[in-house]
């Protein structure tokens, strides 16, 4: 494993670090006339047969000799991510991709040696409105294509080991994703317009949902809505359409099912919300405005697509011009229209400095509020309609590309003729459509705003485009209304004085408050080991610790030795022989951290000495043990500390934070409690997990208090 992707899990299991954004330079462009269009070619869009099976399967079949290949996509309908509802989110997702994970008859690893033992493709996978498998082979390999294809969708086994596989999987890739403001912004964004309808939520899910989802949810949503009723196979490549019927019925003619009722239209949002992700150390800000569009059939949606070209979708657009060409303010904007079956979302998105986050945005404001209000020129619509009459044939030249657009008619209802005749309808909408339509569905007043950045860069200069709400990144929960995740309450009126009972309490269970006020500096010394995607690997590890607010740790690895300090106001680390390098400011409250859980003496002595707030939980089991619990609160730091009732020690501390992938909810278990050398009790044994996934463990096997650690031991 390379030094630096170590480097990301050791940081994970012990004090967490990570990347900051790249800047963002103003670069000013010309708009360039790109050269006439060439006489568009002829172009027939392909037909292709339809049966309906006696189960209410259709099969549609795209005959194309030219490649000795097959392709068949089974496309259900009913069980997209649109038909579960939020609290589930990312349950579709975890269905599709379990299919290929192993059937009642084979095993994962048997499914993929048949595939690639015939040179094909075999892939599942969820979208919003509707699920996909598809396989792909040489035609002298359909019978071994289709007979894998109906054996994941019909049988499929959900293992538990296969479910806890792909849920570790996503969890990473979520961690990650929480990292990318882009991803953020447009996710936020989501949210913000469709409100609780499963439109609002990632296909994928959130952490929250993901971590709670069951085999009983996997089993329970796969006997509900997988179902050939209502569902499409389409069958592309060298195939006539009896060999692909007789094949299809072979295979899928005894699948059962009813058909399963369509989720509800979601009500677009009528009123606007300016939501800013506080990243602190963000030195750009990923900025877009959402408004209601309209669903894919909707009669209005072509001449919708020929005025978003113009708005923000070349790089000729208005928004593209105005912003980075005239104002010089980003690299590049665009809007898109995203329309899906329910219902659909106008976007406009760009990303500028932190400072002229402001400025961009009310430009950009103007120029969606000047679109309504200027009409477009004869050549931008006919740049428009030029493209997307041309890119529409060169993307319908394969099979697979025509059973596609089949598909997508059958999904959303479009006329028996649209794709024969869409290139003459868009030729035809006219600078008069395009203006009424705008005029119909575009309303600047109700775009709703997000905004991906360092807040305290540009908050108050948005107070005039509507009321504020700021969520600070390792905060931002999309299954709560406000976006906010919610914390617990504190349990009744006494809970002060509880919570402060339970600390002073925990003091003298580990040798009173004397000792613990006494301690200036601890080093311990023990075994690291941590779980990597290649399999545990271990180290030794030395942490030095200077009250109140310095740290170093050093992991001596197999691939060499990690150091990683915070010196009280900036933080650095040093991988091997590489020089040291200085870390993003956000990563400062994680270290922070890390010093008030060791040995968790900075944890009691904030709160015994009036620095740290507490306040008394409600009990609740943790691996058994109903542990007393406080809330503690230092500034910006926030942790839940459980307490062993019987003992009165430390035994759990969770929070929500920052890791190098991104933000986690992050556990770490505490245990093993012996004398150290001045007589205080102090653990041996600390546990991490992040996403309910251990990721660390560290046996201390000593502990060593006030050897006159000096300051400089902190310097870069």
């Amino acid at each position: 494993m390379r030094l630096r992707s170590l480097f990301r899990v050791l940081a994970a299991a012990a004090v967490t670090i990570g990347l900051g954004s790249p800047c963002l330079l103003a670069q000013t462009a010309e708009r360039k006339q790109p050269p006439p269009p060439a006489p568009e070619r002829p172009f027939d869009f392909p037909g292709h047969t339809t049966t309906k099976l006696e189960n209410g399967l259709t099969v549609f079949v795209v005959e194309d000799h030219r490649q000795p290949l097959v392709s068949a996509t089974l496309m259900i309908p009913a069980a997209g991510a649109s038909s579960h509802p939020g609290a589930k989110a990312g349950l579709a997702a975890m269905t599709a991709a379990l299919l290929r994970q192993g059937t009642t008859t084979r095993s994962a690893q048997e499914i993929a040696q048949s595939i690639d033992r015939v040179g094909g493709t075999l892939s599942a996978s969820a979208g919003t409105d509707a699920t996909q498998a598809s396989v792909t082979v040489l035609t002298s390999a359909l019978e071994t294509g289709f007979e894998l294809l109906a054996d994941i969708v019909k049988q499929p086994a959900f293992a538990p080991d296969e479910i806890e596989r792909w849920r570790r999987q996503s969890l990473s890739s979520l961690q990650v994703a929480y990292r990318d403001p882009e991803y953020l912004r447009d996710v936020v964004g989501q949210r913000i317009a469709y409100g609780d309808h499963p439109y609002a939520y990632p296909v994928d899910g959130t952490s929250e949902t993901v971590r709670n989802l069951t085999r009983e949810d996997v089993t329970a949503f796969f006997g509900e809505r997988y179902s050939p009723s209502g569902s499409y196979l389409a069958v592309a490549g060298d195939i006539t359409p009896d060999a692909a019927t007789a094949i299809t019925r072979k295979h899928f003619g005894d699948w059962k099912g009813a058909a399963s009722p369509p989720p509800k239209a979601p009500a677009p949002a009528q009123q606007r919300r300016v939501v800013i992700v506080d990243q602190p150390d963000a030195v750009q800000t990923q900025f877009g405005m959402i408004g209601a569009g309209v669903p894919r059939n909707h009669e209005d949606y072509l001449t919708l697509a020929v005025a978003n070209q113009i708005l923000g979708a070349g790089f000729n657009s208005r928004l593209n011009l105005r912003l980075r060409a005239q104002e010089g303010l980003t690299y590049g904007a665009r809007s898109g229209l995203d329309s899906d079956r329910l219902a659909g979302l106008w976007t406009a998105t760009s990303f500028t400095r932190t400072e002229e986050t402001a400025r961009a945005l009310n430009v950009m404001l103007d120029v969606i509020t000047s679109f309504r209000k200027n009409p477009v020129t004869p050549e931008e619509l006919g740049e428009a309609t030029s493209y997307l009459s041309g890119v529409f044939a060169i993307q319908s030249e394969t099979a697979g590309a025509v059973a596609g657009r089949v598909l997508t008619s059958a999904l959303h209802g479009l006329p028996a003729d649209y794709w024969q005749t869409y290139r003459d309808r868009v030729r035809k909408i006219t600078a008069a459509d395009v203006s009424a339509a705008v005029e119909r569905h575009v309303r600047p007043e109700q775009l709703s705003i997000v905004a991906v950045g360092n807040a305290s860069g540009f908050v108050k200069a948005l107070n005039d485009l509507g009321t504020v709400t700021v969520v600070a990144l390792a905060d931002v929960d999309l299954t709560q209304p406000g976006l906010i995740a919610k914390k617990e309450t504190a349990a009744g009126p006494e809970a002060a004085s509880r919570g402060a009972e339970l600390i002073e309490l925990a003091a003298e269970a580990v040798g009173g408050v004397p000792r613990l006020t006494g301690i200036k500096d601890a080093t311990t010394t023990g075994q690291i080991t941590l779980a990597t995607p290649a399999g545990e690997m271990q180290g030794a590890a030395t942490a030095t610790v200077l009250h109140p607010d310095k740290v170093k740790l050093v992991m001596a690895m197999s691939a060499g030795e990690i150091v990683q300090v915070y010196d009280g106001s900036t933080a650095w680390m040093r991988m091997g022989p590489q020089p040291p390098t200085e870390l993003p400011s956000a990563f400062n409250g994680e270290m922070q951290r890390a010093i008030l859980i060791s040995g968790g003496v900075g944890l009691l002595r904030e709160a015994l000495e009036g620095r740290a707030q507490v306040a008394a939980l409600e009990p609740k089991a943790v691996d058994g043990t109903t542990l007393d619990r406080v809330s503690w609160k230092k500034g910006d730091l926030e942790m839940i500390v459980g307490f062993d009732p019987k003992t009165h020690h430390i035994v759990n501390v969770s929070y929500r934070g920052m890791t190098p992938s991104g933000v986690a909810e992050t556990e770490v278990r505490i245990s093993d409690y012996k004398p150290a050398a001045n007589g205080l009790l102090v653990p041996m044994h600390t546990t991490t997990y992040q996403n309910g996934q251990k990721v660390g463990e560290l046996v201390v096997s000593e502990w060593r208090f006030n050897t006159g650690v000096a300051p400089d031991t902190f310097q870069k």
